[in-house]
């Protein structure tokens, strides 16, 4: 009787081991794939700050063109250097 309930321990104890072993690949797998993803969404956000930066930039530009539109249209058209003959 003592024999066969050591038996049985050991089984269950062994039926747990392997299970615990499936469940730990299954882990390890999926820490993978997420090491995987997090550096694909951290090169996507290096690449969002690259356009973001070049966007800023022609944004700036714009703005400077602008200026220089509203100061031409204020002096009528003409050229800032250019004297108005009215």
């Amino acid at each position: 009787m003592k024999t066969r309930i050591i038996m049985i321990t050991t089984v269950l104890a062994m039926a747990c081991m392997v299970w615990l072993i499936g469940e730990n690949r299954a882990y390890k797998a999926q820490y993978k794939k997420q090491l995987i993803r997090e550096a694909e969404l951290i090169d996507q956000m290096f690449d969002m700050q690259t356009d973001n930066a070049r966007y800023l930039d022609l944004i700036y530009g714009f703005e400077t063109e602008n200026a220089i539109l509203g100061s031409c249209c204020a002096n009528g058209g003409t050229y800032p250097d250019e004297e108005s003959n009215d």
